[in-house]
Order: C-alpha cells, then sequence, then structure tokens
C-alpha cells in the first residue's frame, strides 16, 4: 500500500489547518477567500489551492495580516454602544 499525501480537505479540515472556525472557514469561501469545489453534496477544500492562495495573499500585502480584508479588534479600544453611552466605565 502506498502512501499518500490528503489533497483535498473538508471545511472542518480546513477550519483545523488555519486555526479558524469551522463557520469562518465556510464565510470564506461563501466569499470566494477560500477556493473550494462542489463534490456530491459537500464541499471541499484543495490544500494546494488553499496554500497558494495564501501566499499570494501574503506578496500583494506585502506583510502578514487578516486574509478577510478587516482590521484586526484592539482590546484597548473603547467601541461605543447604546445611544452614545460607552462600554468602558471611568474609575
Amino acid at each position: 500500500m502506498s502512501a499518500f499525501e490528503k489533497r483535498w480537505i473538508s471545511p472542518a479540515e480546513a477550519a483545523s489547518y488555519l486555526s479558524l472556525s469551522a463557520a469562518g472557514v465556510r464565510r470564506l469561501m461563501r466569499r470566494g477567500v477560500i477556493p473550494n469545489v462542489k463534490i456530491g453534496h459537500s464541499r471541499r477544500v484543495d490544500l494546494r489551492a488553499l496554500d497558494a492562495e495564501l501566499e499570494s495573499q501574503i506578496e500583494k500585502s506585502g506583510r502578514r495580516g487578516p486574509i478577510s480584508g478587516q482590521v484586526p479588534h484592539r482590546e484597548d479600544s473603547v467601541r461605543p454602544f447604546n445611544k452614545g453611552t460607552y462600554a468602558r466605565k471611568e474609575t
């Protein structure tokens, strides 16, 4: 029996590979950020194409950052909510 490298992975396996949630991977698949194909009733991600897409994203941006194009949330930021009140109380 010959050993082979797994090329097509499920969205759950892609989530594990990327350290993301399965819902996040499915959302990126719908947006077209993560290349995928439908095989029967399920979706599969081509691991080689995924790695190539990630490398392409890194080369385009010139840095390592979020692949979704969103700015990461800063822990120390104050975000307004509920008609101008703020989440952080002054001490």
